[in-house]
């Protein structure tokens, strides 16, 4: 993986390994691709496949539009056309098409694999709450009852920086 966890010194050893070919696969957001060390030390290596993962992301019409994901079909022609697997769990038809497009894919080639979102081990719940005190209460329940269960859950925040409190928090009465 590329991202800005990595040292100085640890982001140009992986480079200079992804330049020389030494890993089967590199995983990094679309807006490393922005930096010029990192897009040259893939046109160096020789790219026998591009992931695109939540490719919805390309659409300015899916839901979570993101500029950089935008330009991936540039810097996918830039890497040389390599063969391209675009995945979504959420792209209604018309977002199919724009990924088609925005990624420079000739519709012909495209081959879609639609599997549906019926997903019956999936249970989506959601809690109204309006106090950090009574998130905590609702997200320990709600987790001290998946694990008595031996289920697991997700739990989703919108910035990082609460999410890290909650953690906190929560590994502070023993909530894993």
């Amino acid at each position: 993986f590329i991202n800005s966890s990595l040292s100085e010194t640890e982001l140009a050893a992986r480079l200079k390994a992804i330049a020389e070919g030494k890993f089967k696969l590199v995983y990094a957001a679309p807006e490393r691709l922005r930096q010029r060390t990192f897009l040259a030390a893939l046109r160096q290596a020789k790219i026998n496949l591009f992931v695109v993962d939540e490719a919805h992301c390309v659409s300015m019409w899916g839901h979570d539009f993101r500029p950089d994901y935008s330009r991936v079909g540039e810097w996918r022609q830039i890497l040389g056309n390599p063969t391209t697997l675009a995945l979504t769990a959420t792209a209604t038809p018309d977002v199919q098409q724009a990924i088609v497009a925005q990624l420079g894919l000739d519709p012909g080639d495209v081959q879609r694999f639609l599997v549906g979102i019926d997903r019956p081990t999936l249970e989506l719940c959601i809690d109204d709450v309006w106090s950090d005190e009574t998130k905590l209460e609702v997200i320990e329940s709600t987790m001290r009852a998946a694990i008595a269960q031996q289920q697991s859950g997700i739990v989703y925040f919108t910035l990082i920086k609460t999410l890290e409190q909650f953690s906190s928090q929560l590994a502070s009465i023993g909530v894993p």
